[in-house]
């Protein structure tokens, strides 16, 4: 069976059985059956369908993104009869030999990219530095795992970030920018900052005008809104996605 070991379930995944012999496909429903390591079915694919291919002693079929959560995963293949995992497969028919122990075969299905993990509370794949840095380091960091700083340019996850800090005493760099042109914000993945955009600003108290200040980050002492602090030498939390 392929693929085998670490599979990433947020791309389209194509499947390959080869037997020892040419299977017959069924005219009538049988089940190729995807368990969780908790043994609750997730998926199942009809072989009497059109989705199916078979080619000399190879049966090849696609499950599409995001079909499987994150961990352990097995297969059962109905030989006949659709079956349980725990009674295992029909020792008669003639359709498949048929898979009856789940550790014939495992996989791993993984939500996110290697070196990132899913953060329900933000419900995205990210990574998160718990080191503090200044927006330049923070920058390279996350560019050296083959990503950028997360950019907060959303109201649900701006919220969702502010939950996410309670109770820390350091902000978090929002990527957002005007090193370029003083008073003109530009997204780390170089989209300007355009009027009518979702902002979240700090209010009275704060001037966010300064030659040396270019780099927007999330303030506890302003409710975790945004301000505008040196991007050489303050230092926050934050996140790099994929």
């Amino acid at each position: 069976m392929t693929p085998s070991g670490s599979v990433l379930s947020t791309q389209q995944i194509t499947w390959s059985l080869t037997f020892d012999m040419e299977p017959i496909l069924a005219t009538t429903p049988r089940y190729i059956r995807f368990f969780n390591d908790a043994g609750t079915e997730v998926h199942a694919i009809d072989t009497s369908s059109s989705d199916l291919q078979l080619s000399g002693n190879t049966l090849s079929f696609t499950t599409a993104p995001n079909v499987f959560a994150a961990g352990g995963h097995y297969i059962l293949v109905d030989q006949g009869v659709v079956m349980s995992p725990s009674s295992g497969c029909a020792t008669g028919g003639p359709a498949f030999a048929g898979i009856s122990d789940s550790s014939t075969w495992t996989f791993n299905a993984r939500p996110c990219p290697e070196g990132y993990d899913y953060q329900f509370g933000i419900q995205k794949c990210l990574h998160l530095h718990r080191r503090p840095m200044t927006y330049l380091d923070a920058r390279a960091y996350c560019q050296s795992r083959g990503g950028g700083i997360f950019q907060l340019d959303d109201a649900a996850d701006v919220s969702r970030v502010k939950a996410a800090l309670a109770g820390r005493r350091v902000g978090m760099w929002v990527g957002l920018t005007d090193e370029v042109t003083e008073g003109t914000f530009v997204w780390e993945a170089g989209t300007a900052l355009a009027s009518g955009d979702f902002t979240d600003w700090a209010g009275d108290g704060f001037d966010h005008n300064g030659r040396f200040r270019h780099c927007v980050q999330m303030k506890r002492k302003f409710q975790w809104r945004w301000v505008v602090r040196s991007c050489r030498r303050a230092r926050s939390l934050f996140f790099c996605q994929p």
